[in-house]
């Protein structure tokens, strides 16, 4: 829905094409993802909950294989070699990170294992896919795709307040080096910043009230955050923030 916004925004001619092959390539990645986690960890707290619905998992994961296919190839973004290397990279990324493939202590590690690299991996990768390819055509494609990873950053970190639990102390994320609480702050902070780099970008968001709206839900949500929270409040709630400024936007074109 967010490539959607940033494609009719600035006038993407394939916007919709390219919005409905990212979400059968997410729908892909995001539940292959989740099988790779569980063989690779079958006893972990995250691998249990996804055991008993993997046939679930599998049958997204072929949906979502079988769509991204289709339309890529009949939408004509290979016909763009830079476009068809961007979606490819961050394919590849997206697919490589949680498999251990890195030479790192001894063993192998994951990109999303390597100290420093989660969230920042999630940020330009996400950005690239979201808001630099729908806007690519536009002078505009630098500057958007910055304040993207803003945004991203902004709804990730969320999910490494989360992963507290989980995660290996070796990871270095950014809730382990600064605390949940200053990582919640700094999560609020880089959402306003977007909100108002994107405001001054386009003045006419100061007089919508949907605009407001959509700030003020962002800013609940992420005041709302905190490692106790229920899965489904970040299935539902965090990840709904994107979907939300996805709708704002594609409302604003129009």
């Amino acid at each position: 829905m967010l490539a959607l916004g940033i494609g009719s925004l600035y006038a993407y001619p394939k916007a919709i094409t390219y919005s409905v092959f990212l979400f059968f390539a997410t729908l892909f990645i995001y539940n292959t993802l989740r099988f790779v986690k569980y063989y690779l960890h079958p006893e972990s707290a995250q691998a249990l909950l996804y055991k008993q619905s993997k046939f679930v998992h599998a049958f997204f994961a072929l949906t979502g294989l079988t769509g991204s296919v289709l339309v890529f190839f009949t939408g004509g973004f290979f016909s763009s070699s830079f476009l068809f290397w961007i979606i490819l990279s961050g394919g590849i990324v997206s697919l490589l990170y949680v498999i251990p493939f890195i030479p790192y202590h001894n063993g192998k590690a994951a990109l999303r294992d390597l100290p420093y690299s989660k969230l920042f991996l999630i940020g330009i990768v996400w950005s690239a896919l979201t808001f630099f390819v729908p806007a690519a055509h536009h002078p505009d494609r630098i500057t958007l795709f910055l304040i993207g990873c803003f945004y991203i950053l902004s709804v990730t970190i969320p999910f490494d307040i989360r992963d507290l639990p989980y995660d290996n102390p070796e990871q270095k994320t950014l809730p382990q080096i600064l605390g949940w609480r200053f990582s919640k702050i700094l999560s609020i902070l880089l959402c306003g910043l977007f909100f108002a780099i994107l405001a001054n970008h386009f003045p006419r968001f100061y007089l919508s009230v949907f605009f407001w709206i959509t700030v003020a839900i962002h800013l609940l949500i992420l005041e709302l955050v905190h490692p106790q929270q229920p899965h489904n409040f970040y299935g539902y709630f965090v990840d709904g923030l994107i979907a939300l400024l996805g709708i704002f936007l594609w409302y604003s074109a129009y």
